[in-house]
């Protein structure tokens, strides 16, 4: 109490009021309290030896984890890093073919993967400042050997694509939203072509003539490809067939417009020529200064070498253009126009080795190094991304030409492939290439013999009116007859079936993440520099 004065006497006690104190203190001494610490780590690092050798990481695990990876279940460090998580090195020890730290299972992968353009997966990796999606963000083990980890929910998806329910907030398809064309370099209609094939295949049932040429894959899902010796010869290029009477280039006037005979190319030479030595001359006629060719053949060589003298006319500098037989180039896959230009070289090279002239060794070796070069682009990591301009005859720069010598010469060219533009366009001397397969939905997968069982075909392919029953009195416009017209339906479509309670609408359904087990082993990886 302030004031009173404590003596020895009353020791014992506590103020005035008489409490009692304590003649211990309440908390043990520090040896006694460290006996206990030594023992409570003793029974832990018992009960933690116990639990990895009999009870299977029971204590220490958040749970089992799935059946794919039951074996490593007691050994954390498979997975784990101290301090640091599940990192994704770990998980591409073991799912990477490559063994690469990121690679086809990467967040850059699956944005290339998914749209085929490597720019949006930079683009990803800047706005994320480089901390994209983990493995184990999406993919959540310890919870059971049934769990399916690799099934995702929609919010795991949602955390990025802030798209909401798929019946209201799921953006159109973009070729449908942004109006994009398929190639529009073949003169194609389908009406005219399934009233051809109704007719030679006495088949009345539309649908059923549509298969005559897209052609199921085994898996049901996809259709193969349009091959013109499969579904086109039957009908084009049929015998008696022949080129225009054309002009033969003359050698006292090379800068008139004219072509080479079979004679002239064989006394020629040089390199992809070989084809000329095998050729027959009975399927040239000449009549004086004029020439014709019957019958013609799909690719037919003479027409495809006479179509290059032209554009190295036009375009002297046309560089790895000159490579390749098509024109359009833009948008194929780097790795698809570096093969065929390898196979053109590989094919100049062959006509050329043996010979003993220097100026053709000299030529050869040439030939060797590009051969080099274009195997070691196919090899290139971001080949696959898309197109080199370098393959585009617009990159060799302005037409060496005149206006009215290229006049002449374009004529030339259309008389000489004038079979071939029945079907194909031709700019500045070379037939423009011809996709083989539409290139719709590119972020989807889509799987027709899942949806054949309750849709027919024309139930969903409605934008070409192929039928006459489809237009019921309905004005027909041609405009929409075309190979560059998308004939499948916009998202409205699949909202139909695709609900809560009826087809499933999950983003999982119709999206994947990673490249599948067929696809990613042609998948050139990208790794964006951070």
């Amino acid at each position: 109490m302030p004031g009173s004065k404590r003596t020895d006497r009353e020791k014992g006690q506590f103020s005035g009021a008489g409490l009692r104190v304590a003649k211990a203190y309440v908390m043990p001494r520090k040896w006694r309290l460290a006996q206990y610490g030594c023992y409570a780590v003793l029974a832990i690092v018992a009960y933690v030896i116990v639990d990895n050798v009999f009870l299977k990481s029971r204590f220490v695990s958040g749970g089992p984890l799935s059946s794919a990876h039951a074996r490593i279940e007691t050994s954390c460090m498979k997975c784990h890093t101290p301090a640091k998580g599940v990192a994704d090195q770990k998980c591409s020890i073991c799912h990477e073919k490559t063994g690469d730290a990121l690679g086809v299972y990467s967040a850059a992968a699956h944005s290339v993967y998914r749209s085929g353009d490597a720019k949006r997966a930079a683009l990803m990796v800047e706005k994320h400042h480089g901390s994209v999606q983990s493995c184990a963000d999406c993919h959540t083990e310890h919870r059971g050997r049934e769990a399916q980890i690799t099934r995702m929910s929609d919010q795991e998806c949602l955390g990025c694509h802030d798209y909401g329910s798929f019946n209201r907030k799921h953006p159109e398809f973009q070729f449908v939203r942004d109006r994009i064309p398929d190639s529009e370099t073949l003169h194609f209609t389908h009406r005219r072509h399934l009233a051809e094939v109704m007719r030679l295949t006495q088949e009345p049932n539309a649908e059923q003539a549509c298969i005559y040429c897209h052609v199921a894959e085994p898996d049901g899902k996809h259709f193969r490809p349009i091959d013109f010796e499969v579904h086109c010869a039957q009908c084009h290029l049929t015998p008696g067939i022949k080129t225009d009477l054309l002009p033969v280039r003359q050698a006292a006037d090379p800068t008139a417009p004219g072509v080479e005979t079979l004679e002239m190319i064989r006394a020629r030479g040089g390199p992809g020529t070989t084809w000329a030595y095998y050729s027959s001359p009975s399927e040239f006629t000449q009549r004086g200064d004029k020439v014709k060719k019957s019958p013609i053949y799909h690719e037919d060589p003479w027409i495809l070498e006479n179509l290059r003298q032209i554009r190295r006319r036009i375009y002297p500098n046309a560089g790895l253009a000159d490579l390749v037989k098509f024109g359009a180039n833009e948008g194929v896959p780097s790795t698809q126009l570096y093969r065929e230009a390898i196979q053109t070289l590989d094919g100049y090279a062959m006509g050329l080795r043996g010979r003993p002239e220097p100026e053709i060794v000299t030529e050869l070796q040439w030939i060797d190094s590009l051969l080099t070069v274009a195997r070691r682009k196919v090899r290139s990591a971001n080949n696959d991304l898309g197109s080199d301009p370098a393959f585009s005859v617009a990159a060799s720069g302005v037409p060496a030409a005149g206006a009215a010598r290229q006049a002449a010469l374009d004529t030339l060219a259309a008389h000489l492939a004038l079979k071939c533009t029945e079907c194909h366009q031709l700019v500045d001397g070379a037939l423009l290439r011809v996709t083989p397969d539409q290139r719709t939905l590119r972020r989807t997968e889509f799987d027709h013999a899942a949806h054949i069982v309750d849709r027919r075909c024309l139930a969903c392919h409605t934008s070409i009116p192929m039928t006459d029953e489809m237009l019921a009195g309905k004005e027909f416009d041609p405009a929409m007859d075309t190979a560059s017209i998308q004939n499948i339906p916009g998202i409205q479509n699949c909202r139909e079936c695709h609900k809560p309670d009826e087809a499933s609408n999950r983003c999982t359904t119709c999206h994947l993440y990673h490249p599948n087990e067929t696809q990613r082993g042609n998948l050139l990886l990208f790794k964006p520099a951070l």
